[in-house]
């Protein structure tokens, strides 16, 4: 969920790792460009997967079965 064309558009962190979400979130803080890019590829991403009409064809799909 979090690529685009393998392109990493977030962190995956363990959650129960404090220093892996701290380091995430000062990656992030400390790197504008960084934020940028994945800002933008999480928004291709969500138009390209997440709209109504791709969700809709998902779920009759689903109650097709």
């Amino acid at each position: 969920m979090l690529n685009v064309n393998s392109e990493p558009c977030g962190y995956c962190i363990n959650p129960m790792r404090v220093d892996e979400i701290i380091s995430a979130v000062q990656s992030l803080l400390n790197d504008e460009s960084l934020k940028k890019e994945f800002s933008a590829l999480a928004y291709k991403r969500i138009n390209a997967e997440y709209t109504m009409p791709k969700v809709w064809q998902q779920l009759v799909k689903i109650w097709r079965m």
